[in-house]
């Protein structure tokens, strides 16, 4: 026993009765029968009554104060029956003269439905100290008006410290559920989700409603996917929260209203971002301002509609990151818009190699300036052999796009009219995988 129940507390809670207007009835219990009759065999059922009608008068006043945690009537009816049987636990206590050993379990159930729902666990704590601050000033306040004035400070602090125990206990059980229940939840909801995907990804028959609903996100709508992981070089582990983070930042930038994220490993998060109306060109190009953090790579796949388009969009992604890690070049953002021929001609890295060396030949140098070079057939390819369109693209004269030409086809050993598509698409694949060391020993330079 913690103390000495004395008449001068009884006197407190023989003298609760619930308060409002009479014959109008008060708030009905949300607490078991069994509780209350448990209760009601300590306190009285006055006491009771009193109990049921103050939790209703708290947890407006929670929700008042703590506006974050929400306000929807299955919500309330749990922060109702939580305080009901917190109040009902510290009155028959306090009648006892014991102390409390734990919160409710209707307590720990409000811990638990925050940590599913997404609140944050500082607010649900907020919303239990604003509870305990509601409750000590009605007690303390029924003091004054039940107790003899020589012992209201002894049963003023006898009320006082029943309630700081049982506050601290709340405090530290509510913040253990709560975790507990987000780790669960968590857990099982990322696995729901990542199977759901790979079922998606695999083409396996799947209830589209069903995994819209658990994905939270519209399948029958316009994606666009993202590949997100970290540099290769970066010492130590970017967060995947931080990689998600990242990915709802770009979505929000190209006007999606909803963006899904599943975790791949513990550095590669595969992300869609999703909206009703089809992607422009334009939407994507504004992605250059996002900046993300620094060491976080970005792919970004084609647009596509539909659950199909889904599909696609992540593999056109998967596809610029594999072309993003096998360059020697590489920025933050790889997009399979610039980077698709580029995907289809590494898809064997060794036999690009071997295809650059047949075609390039000694245009396959690693030096500036036959990398200089190299970049001018490229252009002057890609404008329809225009030596204008050449020259004002690379901010050259038009005698030095000549030039450069003449000299290539010098390296090349042939005139670069000879397999055109070939040394285009071999100047492609050098673009992405980078100059190693130049051609081979076998090859011989003209």
């Amino acid at each position: 026993m913690l103390y000495e129940a004395d008449s001068a507390v009884d006197a407190v809670l023989r003298s609760l009765r619930p308060g409002g207007p009479p014959g109008l009835g008060g708030p009905q219990p949300l607490t078991d029968a069994t509780h209350r009759g448990a209760a009601a065999a300590v306190i009285g059922q006055p006491a009771v009554d009193w109990a049921v009608w103050t939790a209703d008068r708290l947890c407006r006043f929670v929700l008042h104060g703590t506006p974050q945690i929400g306000g929807s009537s299955a919500l309330e009816r749990l922060l109702r029956r939580s305080a009901e049987s917190r109040i009902l636990d510290i009155l028959v206590h306090l009648a006892r003269g014991t102390e409390p050993d734990h919160a409710t379990t209707y307590a720990v159930a409000v811990a638990s439905d925050f940590a599913r729902r997404g609140v944050e666990l500082q607010h649900a704590l907020t919303g239990i100290t604003l509870g305990h601050q509601f409750l000590s000033r009605t007690l303390l306040d029924l003091v004054e008006d039940a107790v003899p004035e020589g012992q209201r400070f002894t049963v003023s602090r006898t009320i006082s410290d029943q309630l700081f125990r049982y506050h601290n206990i709340q405090l530290a059980d509510v913040a253990e559920a709560y975790e507990a229940e987000r780790v669960r939840w968590t857990a099982s909801t990322a696995a729901a989700r990542r199977a759901t995907v790979a079922r998606l990804l695999a083409g396996d028959h799947t209830d589209l409603r069903d995994a819209s609903r658990l994905l939270d996100y519209d399948l029958a709508g316009h994606h666009v996917a993202l590949v997100l992981w970290q540099a290769p070089d970066r010492s130590g582990t970017i967060p995947a929260t931080d990689l998600q983070r990242t990915a709802r930042r770009i979505g929000a930038q190209i006007g999606c209203t909803n963006t899904v994220t599943v975790v791949d490993d513990p550095s590669t998060v595969w992300a869609w971002c999703g909206r009703q109306s089809p992607f422009a060109r334009g939407d994507l190009t504004r992605l250059q301002s996002v900046r993300p953090e620094r060491d976080i790579l970005v792919a970004l796949g084609d647009p596509a509609r539909g659950v199909d388009g889904f599909r696609r969009s992540h593999r056109t992604a998967a596809l610029a990151q594999r072309v993003t890690t096998i360059s020697r070049q590489y920025s933050w953002l790889a997009d399979y818009h610039e980077l698709g021929l580029a995907a289809l001609l590494t898809a064997d890295p060794a036999a690009a190699r071997w295809f650059v060396e047949q075609e390039l030949n000694c245009l396959a140098a690693g030096d500036q300036k036959t990398a200089d070079i190299r970049e001018t057939v490229r252009c002057y390819l890609g404008t329809g052999c225009s030596l204008i369109a050449t020259a004002r693209h690379l901010q050259i004269a038009r005698n030095t796009v000549i030039y450069r030409i003449k000299r290539a086809e010098e390296l090349l050993g042939k005139p670069i009219g000879d397999r055109v598509v070939e040394l285009h698409a071999a100047l492609e694949v050098l673009r992405v995988l980078g100059v190693p060391n130049g051609p081979s020993a076998e090859t011989t330079c003209w």
